[in-house]
């Protein structure tokens, strides 16, 4: 196994009631003479995170899915793989009463039968379940995946039967056998969908892309009943092409959706960003400019009310290559601040999730390497607090003197003085609070590394204090 970690900077941040500690890092994971991509993250209440993805198999010559526990240094603890035989791409997951439940897509690996498929793991990596779903004679595959009130609900596509290519297939997965149900939606053209979240009055948004004409593809919300029927359909139209990555239901009740469309000043695509009501209407859409070249939102989350980051990829002009993309965006869809990430080859962001610590992960693939490897990146962007505001990110405190003894008062600058502190140790346990009088002293603790962090008003600074007896 190959894996790489960098460190960005110190930079700790500790959250009332979490434990968990994060610094900015990248973690390159591969195997020598492989291939591996990570479509997701999730950090858990200990701090860990779990990246989820695909990884060449050495026994069937396909691939396999793939788990790693990291720990919030970026840090490999362990790594699992899970084989049925054939060969298994994930394509999503969520984590649901402890458990991992995997969605995706199993190919025979001679001939044609492509099934959709559900994986269940344990925290500790362990396989629970394995179930396909689909029949042998179309293909079928599993986009999405959400939780629900009473479960779970995965999206993607079938082979279609009556028209062209794919329709949309939806399958909810209940606690009993009487809420289940599967439905396969669509018209006499190809239609696949992409991602699916139950609303806050008991329906379901549908996200996807259909062909319009010979070349081009729009995309599209479907609300569906509590049973899958539609009740409404909202096109995101577009004389130009397009298509939906993701969707989610905002903070407001809305459904947003986040993807990639051609626009009239650039024919390469652009991050667009739509808001529909559960009704199935259109409130706007809007696009992130960049370059010339190519651009496309995979993925996204609301950190708060108002505040979103939309993770892709797009042309780097400095580094003049295609990097993964973070961009902080506010609740109009307008940009406040953008990050790239990855190496000299085409890099793609598959995911983005809030952390514990405020931060960012954001999950994918890369090529720093000859290989193309999976990558896990914690970072952190200027967020929006409405619609135009922002507050500041994190920022690294230097400390001198460094080491210190117990006792010692460090001297704050005046821009920290009234501020409130707080001295965490290295499990994210709070050793010791206060208000700035001039500075900070430090309390009789055991020798170590601890994490002083100042807050006033909507600037946080964090930094690295070691205690030492001399």
């Amino acid at each position: 196994m190959r894996s790489f970690t960098y460190l960005f900077a110190i930079a700790f941040f500790f959250q009332t009631m979490l434990t968990a500690q994060s610094v900015p890092f990248q973690l390159i994971y591969g195997e020598d003479d492989s291939q591996e991509v990570a479509v997701g993250s999730v950090q858990v209440a200990d701090g860990s995170i779990f990246m989820v993805g695909n990884i060449d198999s050495d026994t069937t010559n396909g691939y396999d899915v793939l788990l790693v526990k990291v720990s919030a240094q970026g840090e490999v603890i362990w790594s699992r793989s899970y084989d049925n035989g054939q060969s298994e791409f994930a394509q999503d997951f969520i984590l649901k009463n402890n458990e991992f439940i995997i969605a995706g897509e199993s190919n025979q690996l001679v001939g044609f039968d492509k099934n959709a498929f559900i994986l269940k793991v344990d925290m500790d990596g362990n396989m629970v379940e394995f179930s396909l779903y689909g029949v042998p004679t179309l293909g079928e595959q599993f986009q999405g995946i959400s939780t629900t009130a009473t479960g779970y609900i995965a999206c993607g596509y079938i082979s279609s039967t009556t028209g062209v290519g794919n329709d949309i297939y939806v399958r909810h997965f209940g606690t009993g056998l009487g809420d289940s149900w599967e439905k396969t939606l669509g018209e006499p053209v190809n239609d696949i969908s992409m991602s699916v979240a139950q609303l806050p009055n008991g329906n379901f948004a549908l996200s996807g892309d259909r062909r319009v004409d010979s070349v081009t593809y729009n995309p599209f919300v479907l609300i569906l009943d509590q049973r899958g029927d539609i009740l409404y359909e909202a096109p995101i139209t577009s004389p130009y092409n397009g298509g939906c990555k993701n969707l989610m239901v905002g903070a407001d009740g809305n459904v947003l959706v986040v993807g990639e469309m051609a626009t009239p000043t650039s024919m390469a695509f652009d991050i667009f960003l739509s808001k529909i009501t559960p009704e199935g209407e259109v409130l706007w859409t809007n696009y992130i400019p960049s370059t010339d070249a190519s651009d496309a939102g995979f993925a996204f989350c609301e950190v708060n009310p108002g505040s979103l980051v939309v993770a892709g990829y797009s042309f780097n002009t400095a580094a003049a290559n295609t990097d993964i993309v973070a961009v902080s965006v506010d609740s109009l869809g307008l940009e406040v601040d953008r990050k790239y990430f990855g190496g000299p080859g085409l890099d793609i962001a598959y995911d983005v999730k809030p952390s514990l610590s405020g931060g960012l992960l954001i999950s994918g693939k890369t090529s720093f390497t000859s290989n193309q490897d999976a990558i896990l990146i914690h970072d952190f962007l200027t967020l929006a607090t409405g619609t135009t505001t922002v507050k500041s990110p994190i920022e690294e405190l230097i400390l001198s003197p460094n080491p210190i003894a117990p006792g010692t008062m460090l001297r704050m600058p005046e821009e920290w003085q009234g501020a409130d502190w707080s001295l965490i140790d290295v499990t994210g346990k709070k050793m010791g609070l206060g208000t700035v009088n001039q500075g900070v002293i430090i309390p009789e603790l055991p020798f170590g590394t601890y994490y002083l962090q100042l807050k006033k008003g909507l600037k946080t600074s964090v930094g690295e204090v070691v205690i030492s007896p001399n």
